[in-house]
C-alpha cells in the first residue's frame, strides 16, 4: 500500500486528504491515480484552486492540453493569485503558440512568486550555443573535447504525437 493509499484511507472523503494524495501520486507519475484523487478532492471543494491547478497539470503531464486549460482558467476564476495555474497556463499558451500571453502569464506568476517561478529567459540557437561551450571549457578537457563533437541542434515545441514516445 502506497503511503497517500494510507492517508486517504484515513480520512476518505476529506478533500484536502485527496488533494495531498494527488500531489503524492503526480510526484510518482502516477498520473491516472493522481487525476482520480484532484477530482475527488473538488468533488469535496470545488472552489479548492490548487486542486484544479494540480489537475490541469496533470493533464498537461498526459498530453491532454484542452482540458488543462480548461482546469487552469477554473483556477484562476476561484482564486486570482495562484502562481501554479499562471505558469501552467502560460505552458498551454506557449505550447500553442501564443508567446505573448505566455510571457504575461510567466510575467504574472514572477512577480507572485518569485522564488518558486523565476521568470524564464527567451533563449535563441546563439545563446543556447554560447552557454553549451560555456559549459564544456568547464569540464575536463577530455570530456569537453568528446562533447565539442556533438551536434546540437534546437528545435520548436515538439507536437503531441513525438512527445508520446518519450518519457516525460
Amino acid at each position: 500500500m502506497h503511503l497517500c493509499e494510507q492517508v486517504f484511507s484515513i480520512l476518505p472523503a476529506h478533500p484536502r486528504a485527496s488533494h495531498i494524495a494527488a500531489g503524492a501520486y503526480r510526484l510518482l507519475r502516477f498520473l491516472n491515480e493522481a487525476e482520480s484523487y484532484f477530482r475527488t478532492a473538488l468533488r469535496g471543494n470545488p472552489e479548492y484552486s490548487p486542486s484544479w491547478s494540480g489537475l490541469g497539470a496533470t493533464l498537461f503531464d498526459q498530453l491532454r492540453f484542452k482540458e488543462a486549460a480548461e482546469c487552469q482558467n477554473r483556477a484562476i476564476r476561484c482564486n486570482q493569485r495562484n502562481p501554479e495555474a499562471y505558469y501552467q497556463r502560460g505552458l498551454l499558451r506557449e505550447r500553442r503558440g501564443d508567446l505573448s500571453g505566455a510571457s504575461r502569464d510567466f510575467r504574472r506568476v514572477y512577480r507572485l512568486d518569485p522564488h518558486s517561478y523565476p521568470q524564464p529567459v527567451p533563449l535563441d540557437e546563439d545563446t543556447i550555443s554560447a552557454v553549451l561551450n560555456e559549459a564544456i571549457h568547464t569540464l575536463h578537457p577530455t570530456i569537453g573535447s568528446y562533447l565539442k563533437q556533438i551536434a546540437v541542434q534546437v528545435h520548436d515545441i515538439p507536437d503531441s504525437t513525438i512527445c508520446m514516445q518519450y518519457d516525460p
